[in-house]
């Protein structure tokens, strides 16, 4: 059986409360934990059983490695596995249901040894447990916790590193303790998934979807205790507030999406007395006249570098392949004249900015070139890249996709389905002032639950619009962003 290795990242003393000594290698990592309220502790005390638990952050000291927490549930003296930041859309679950479950702390395995694999099957996620032990705990209860090995990323060169660059907009350079990468001096992972079943025939259990690759090795998995893995009073970074506050399932045995509705601004429009149409917002600018595409590259006289006058057709839609002896004009023909033509129209068709992280090649020498789409070049040369460089962040690809979604998308949300689209506090004002003058309205802050802030206005009501005006701003300052408005007490 495969045995994991593992090093302590610190040593810690459990009195009053919980005082970690961060080993010097391993300071850097800590960079920005203070930014996170909790964290999730991953111990091991004399014996080779291994812990984990949450605990609230006092204080982290980023020079010296010292760093304090609430005191945890164990003997005066722990060795520190790994720090993990408490992040509620991971960890935090709000219809968790189940027995009662009085332990605090929670084992993780013994020796890591390997219980399990995760086994992806047409869209199913599967834990495959070596017996039935594993599954015993796990009756009455909807939720539990995973904890795998991150073994495509157990290598001397990952387990070294200290900061990394989060995948999150905004996000500045983060210690990999406040962060959940995969590269991490002990590469445990940790998460929360819902039961779906339990087959304890097969050993297997059915959980929702995990973000973790086929034949992971599982190294323990446990009931999840709301009592003490539920917390209420978190703060997280600037960087990630915006995310979900609390766990959202996504069952992979029965996915289903929300059927996109109309925003609350196409909802608005029913309640005024506008007889205009108004005119859509145009996403894109078609041209009526379509003319048929070429369904081949042609290039009549290329003469860039060695090539004397060349004309060559190569189809759509299909594998080409330029061969010939060294010298010939291969790199010539398919680099320099056609790839490089296909990058500078594309770069005369967009933005300085949105190509700035992209190479750009001088025009080359020919005559013409028709059919010409964009193109990208992947060259046999080694790139600079990390574990989770894709195809997109190595061609700069990513950026240019995220402007257009940026630009052309629109949200929905995932529950109900409603458009999200974002409006100015000024026409907001202005639509909101426009149903007054016919139907029955009330106005409060989003998320607000306090009558202190709820406005009501009746279609009799002689209101001021710079007063309703005021109002309106005061409710999307307090609800952040958004207000909630209630049309005839009914929508």
């Amino acid at each position: 059986m495969k045995l994991f290795q593992i090093k302590a990242i610190g040593k810690a003393q459990n009195n009053q409360e919980l005082a970690v000594e961060i080993e010097k290698q391993f300071i850097p990592a800590l960079k920005h934990l203070s930014s996170f309220s909790h964290a999730i502790l991953i111990y091991k005390e004399d014996s080779a059983m291994i812990f984990q638990e949450s605990a609230k952050i006092i204080s982290i000291n980023e020079k010296t490695g010292l760093c304090k927490f609430e005191r945890i549930n164990s003997n005066p003296s722990v060795e520190i596995i790994d720090i993990k930041p408490y992040f509620p859309c991971e960890d935090r679950v709000i219809n968790a249901i189940g027995k009662e479950i009085k332990e605090i702390r929670t084992t993780i395995t013994v020796d890591l040894k390997i219980c399990g694999s995760v086994k992806k099957h047409q869209g199913l996620t599967l834990l495959k447990m070596n017996d039935e032990t594993y599954l015993r705990s796990l009756s009455e209860i909807s939720h539990l916790k995973i904890f795998w090995w991150f073994d495509k990323f157990d290598k001397p060169a990952y387990r070294k590193v200290t900061v990394s660059e989060p995948p999150y907009e905004k996000a500045p350079k983060t210690g990999i303790f406040a962060s959940r990468s995969p590269v991490r001096p002990n590469p445990i992972a940790l998460t929360t998934a819902r039961i779906v079943s339990i087959d304890f025939e097969n050993c297997t259990i059915q959980t929702s979807m995990l973000d973790c690759f086929d034949n992971t090795p599982i190294i323990g998995i446990s009931p999840y205790n709301p009592k003490f893995d539920r917390i209420d009073d978190f703060f997280v970074p600037q960087w990630v507030e915006h995310w979900p506050s609390f766990f959202i399932e996504e069952d992979g045995s029965n996915r289903s999406l929300a059927c996109a509705g109309d925003s609350p601004l196409q909802k608005l429009k029913k309640y005024k007395k506008i007889t205009e149409e108004l005119s859509p917002k145009k996403m894109f600018q078609l041209e009526n006249k379509l003319t048929a595409r070429k369904q081949a590259i042609t290039v009549t006289g290329a003469r860039q570098n060695n090539l004397k006058n060349i004309t060559v057709s190569i189809p759509h839609n299909k594998i080409s392949v330029v061969t010939g002896v060294s010298g010939s004009g291969k790199s010539s023909l398919v680099f320099d004249t056609i790839y490089a033509e296909s990058q500078f129209r594309f770069f005369e068709s967009t933005h300085s900015v949105q190509h700035s992280g992209l190479k750009q090649t001088g025009r080359p020498e020919f005559d013409t070139i028709q059919g010409l789409t964009p193109a990208i070049a992947v060259s046999q040369t080694n790139v600079n890249r990390n574990p989770r460089s894709t195809f997109g962040t190595i061609t700069g690809l990513y950026d240019l996709l995220r402007s257009l979604y940026a630009g052309i998308g629109i949200r929905h949300c995932p529950k109900c389905g409603e458009a999200i689209v974002p409006l100015s506090t000024d026409y907001i004002c202005e639509s909101i002032a426009e149903c007054l003058e016919y139907n029955n309205l009330t106005i409060h802050p989003y998320g607000s639950g306090s009558e202190e802030n709820l406005y009501s206005f009746t279609k009799t009501d002689m209101v001021n619009y710079s007063s309703l005006n005021e109002i309106i701003r005061n409710c999307i300052k307090i609800g952040k962003g958004a207000l909630e408005l209630t049309i005839n007490k009914a929508e």
